[in-house]
């Protein structure tokens, strides 16, 4: 930690921003939290809703897929 990845990726996507022309982003801080409740931030980010039940880390993994099918990701 500290040594700036979080600043550089955010410098990243904003420079490619232009060029793939994506229009949404998420940044998620992650310390201890499991994985499951990871996925289900970043679902809830985009569209997903509150009462969303994730079984598992795979279960997780096949609904992220589904939710980005469509949209440009980095």
């Amino acid at each position: 930690g500290g040594v700036g990845k979080t600043t550089l990726a955010k410098a990243v996507c904003q420079e490619l921003k232009p060029k793939f022309g994506y229009n949404s982003h998420c940044f998620l801080r992650v310390h201890t939290e499991k994985l499951v409740t990871v996925q289900k931030k970043l679902l809830l980010r985009f569209g997903g809703k509150l009462d969303i039940v994730i079984k598992n880390e795979d279960h997780g993994a096949k609904l992220i897929k589904k939710c980005l099918r469509n949209i440009k990701v980095l």
